[in-house]
């Protein structure tokens, strides 16, 4: 593995890191109270933007499981 491949999986471990301090917020948000409509605005934004990152990730891991080579493969 070379020095770009080790530094962009350290940053993927930390946005996994704070991907779970993000879902812990979002959990502690209610999400039916009387809120204002600017909020409720930011809150619905927060949310989507929490999808986002839980999609990137996923990508990210489907990428990184499809490059991983088994380790009972049988080189050439």
């Amino acid at each position: 593995m070379n020095e770009s491949e080790t530094l962009l999986r350290e940053i993927l471990r930390e946005v996994k890191k704070q991907n779970v301090l993000l879902e812990k917020i979002d959990r502690k948000l209610s999400r039916d109270d009387d809120i204002s409509p600017n909020e409720m605005e930011r809150r619905e934004s927060f949310r989507k933007d929490l999808d986002m990152l839980r999609e990137t990730i996923r990508a990210h891991k489907k990428e990184e499981d499809g490059e991983t080579i088994p380790s009972n493969a049988s080189g050439p």
